[in-house]
């Protein structure tokens, strides 16, 4: 969607720098720090240069077109009213007192990968919500589920319960929204539980089922992974 040739680093600091006045479906809300994820201590010029380039006019106005063709995608993609107001009226972990669930960032996991195709991003991160599931007791308090669970240290929530009735917790969200909602939590969920992701069905097996799994649960091509431009390993992910 990018006019310039600059990295993903760049950009997404250079949204950080604008957010003041291009922050898009809410009210303005200025960023004075930004936090750089580094894997090598060259990575860590990227943010320093857009820092430096954000007061020129050029930089500016190639942002606005970035941001411009971005909102179009998801105003296509979604829809407009979609685009809007998903998030109105969503409550999070702690809006969700007896289950903890993270509604908000499932539905918006949702629109990630529909707009950017960035289903093994959403995975990972739906993973976390799925282990503190696994780790939520119904017999315990939810500041006492909160405090005993590592997870939610720095990815709070639970994943999606297909079995659990999510009335009170949606009550707040626009009629017309609620069952996209729902389609959404159980969409995230098919596609990035690990116990049954959809996605899971196209990893290597040769056994029947895997075959039929692999004919009903295509992966679309634009959310599968395109290349890696890495010059080398990070080191947290070197095994």
């Amino acid at each position: 969607s990018c006019r310039t040739n600059d990295s993903t680093t760049v950009s997404g600091s250079l949204w950080l720098w604008y957010h003041g006045k291009n922050c898009q479906g809410g009210k303005p809300a200025p960023c004075h720090t930004i936090v750089c994820g580094a894997a090598r201590p060259s990575d860590l010029d990227q943010p320093v240069m857009a820092a430096l380039r954000s007061i020129t006019a050029e930089t500016k106005e190639d942002f606005e077109v970035v941001s411009r063709r971005i909102q179009e995608r998801k105003d296509r993609v979604l829809g407009k009213d979609w685009a809007a107001t998903w998030h109105v009226g969503l409550p999070n972990y702690s809006q969700s007192e007896k289950r903890g669930f993270q509604i908000g960032n499932m539905v918006w996991l949702y629109n990630i990968i529909h707009v950017y195709g960035m289903l093994d991003y959403a995975k990972d991160r739906y993973g976390t919500l799925v282990g503190n599931s696994k780790n939520w007791s119904p017999d315990k308090t939810w500041k006492e589920n909160v405090f005993a669970n590592p997870g939610f240290n720095w990815m709070p929530g639970c994943a999606y319960d297909p079995s659990h009735d999510y009335s009170s917790e949606l009550m707040d969200v626009p009629e017309e929204n609620k069952a996209r909602v729902l389609e959404a939590m159980k969409f995230v969920h098919e596609w990035c539980c690990p116990e049954n992701s959809k996605s899971m069905a196209l990893e290597a097996g040769a056994d029947e089922k895997k075959e039929e799994d692999q004919e009903r649960n295509v992966i679309p091509l634009e959310w599968q992974i395109a290349y890696d431009m890495r010059p080398w390993t990070a080191f947290p992910e070197r095994g």
